[in-house]
């Protein structure tokens, strides 16, 4: 596991954020989550642009997802 203290922003650093729905219709959820991410694709390419993912929040019965993404903004 990452040390926490990498991903805190420093002085003068700041964050944008990110929120993506994600309707994954009826697929049953086990203790890590769904089956099948069809979605991992989306996930990768927004990673290669610095975002990171760190809360995903299940709604309808899992069948949507919101994922809070997060990146640091450039330096000014």
């Amino acid at each position: 596991m990452a040390d926490a203290s990498a991903n805190a922003a420093g002085p003068g650093e700041t964050w944008e954020y990110k929120v993506i729905r994600v309707t994954v219709g009826n697929l049953t959820f086990q203790k890590y989550g769904p089956d099948t991410f069809p979605f991992e694709g989306t996930l990768n390419e927004l990673g290669k642009d610095g975002w990171e993912a760190f809360h995903a929040q299940a709604y309808a019965e899992g069948e949507m997802l919101l994922l809070f993404l997060k990146r640091r903004t450039p330096a000014a």
